[in-house]
């Protein structure tokens, strides 16, 4: 099973990597601002694996409602 979370956490890094590239080379504002919400997205499920791999429990929850927060653009929650 951890070489499962190890491929799945590689597949979300290359992913990121790839919003990086749209990032800086991307032909609209909305392609710019839609890899910048992967950033979170991408944070959180890379969170929710290594948290499943080494088995610390982190909740589910928390990680969603962070993530929620960053994608609407909220400094507080």
């Amino acid at each position: 099973m951890s070489i499962i979370y190890g491929v799945l956490s590689i597949i979300l890094l290359i992913s990121l990597l790839v919003g990086v590239v749209r990032i800086f080379l991307g032909p609209t504002q909305a392609d710019r601002m839609l890899a910048a919400q992967l950033f979170g997205s991408v944070g959180v499920a890379i969170l929710l694996l290594q948290s499943a791999f080494t088995q610390l429990g982190i909740d589910g929850r928390c990680l969603v409602s962070i993530d929620s927060c960053i994608d609407n653009g909220h400094r507080i929650c």
